[in-house]
């Protein structure tokens, strides 16, 4: 197994600093808003705290829900935008006008994982779960497949090529 590390482009290194400040900022008011007795209720208000800091990442790509992998058709989340919260077997079941094929299978050049289940988002390279794979934590964003970081294992960019994806635990970056 390859360990890749990626430094942030300035785009998302501008939202990682724009999600700190709302989330300090968030911490700040929950605290002040928090009586005494918080201390006996530390794991729920960690809860509280872990999904408002979660909220806080996803509301930093735009138009992303909460719980979705979504992708874009051009890099920097440009052009046409899709939403998954499943697995799914075949993207040629998932149409879209602004891709040469008519179908997300093959179109996807910038996404993200906004999901909230603690599941790594996988990608394949063919449908059915089959060929490269490759794997995304909770709240990662890539914004251009086509950089040179991002290839599946034969060689070839990640980029216009993705046909399949699913959620997976520790053997994805989940768990």
């Amino acid at each position: 197994m390859s360990i890749l590390i990626r430094r942030p482009g300035k785009r998302r290194m501008m939202r990682l600093l724009a999600l700190l400040s709302v989330i300090s900022a968030g911490a700040l008011v929950s605290l002040s808003a928090v009586p005494v007795q918080a201390a006996t209720q530390g794991s729920a208000d960690h809860a509280t705290a872990q999904a408002t800091a979660h909220a806080a990442a996803v509301a930093a790509f735009d138009g992303c829900a909460s719980t979705f992998l979504c992708f874009w058709v051009n890099k920097n989340e440009g052009g046409a935008e899709h939403q998954l919260s499943g697995n799914n077997s075949d993207w040629v079941n998932l149409s879209e006008s602004q891709c040469a094929t008519k179908t997300w299978n093959d179109c996807a050049s910038s996404i993200v994982n906004a999901g909230t289940s603690g599941l790594g988002a996988q990608e394949f390279q063919s449908i059915n779960y089959g060929g490269g794979q490759f794997c995304m934590s909770d709240d990662e964003y890539i914004s251009n497949l086509a950089g040179a970081d991002w290839t599946w294992t034969d060689g070839n960019t990640i980029n216009d090529s993705i046909s399949s994806n699913n959620w997976a635990g520790d053997e994805c970056g989940g768990g």
